[in-house]
């Protein structure tokens, strides 16, 4: 048999395939099973053929990298802005860094989640949730005097009014 170790860096990364066949027959590199996020580097080279004895083959994998995009979204799936997006780099099936996140005012990404690197480029959905806020109003007159001020709180997003009614300035 011909046993193939998949390896980067020196470390194992995947099961070993063992290929058998009658003696002399050569080892059938469609045959061997892909790695996910890694290419078979130099496959070309790989011309081995059964013996009566066990031929054991490291192969030193290549990372892949696909482009992929991270596209910040509401809850609801909506887009939160389209200039948020942001394109990265990465090996299929490793963990995003949280630090990789767009950073959006208002907004913070749900970090309990784990988000991995697709198998393709494609776009992946980071969930952001509206973080609360202040919103300070300020009531002043043409010539820049201020009458008052009203503090609203609610989370980014919210509608919020603000009643004529419920605010009186004398002589206003």
């Amino acid at each position: 048999p011909i046993i193939i170790q998949f390896l980067y860096q020196k470390k194992k990364i995947a099961n070993d395939y063992i290929f058998t066949g009658k003696i002399g027959q050569a080892l059938d590199i469609t045959k061997i099973p892909a790695v996910t996020g890694y290419d078979l580097p130099n496959a070309e080279k790989l011309n081995y053929s059964v013996t009566d004895h066990t031929q054991v083959v490291p192969i030193e994998m290549r990372p892949q990298l696909i482009h992929y995009r991270l596209v910040p979204v509401t809850e609801d799936r909506e887009i939160i802005d389209k200039k948020y997006i942001k394109s990265l780099n990465g090996q299929p099936g490793e963990s995003i860094v949280f630090s990789n996140f767009p950073q959006i005012p208002g907004y913070q990404a749900y970090t309990t989640r784990i988000y991995i690197v697709p198998d393709k480029s494609d776009d992946l959905q980071i969930t952001y949730a509206p973080v609360q806020q202040s919103l300070t109003v300020v009531f002043i007159t043409t010539s820049g005097l201020t009458l008052g001020e009203q503090t609203l709180h609610g989370k980014t997003g919210d509608p919020y009014r603000i009643s004529t009614k419920e605010h009186h300035f004398e002589g206003y």
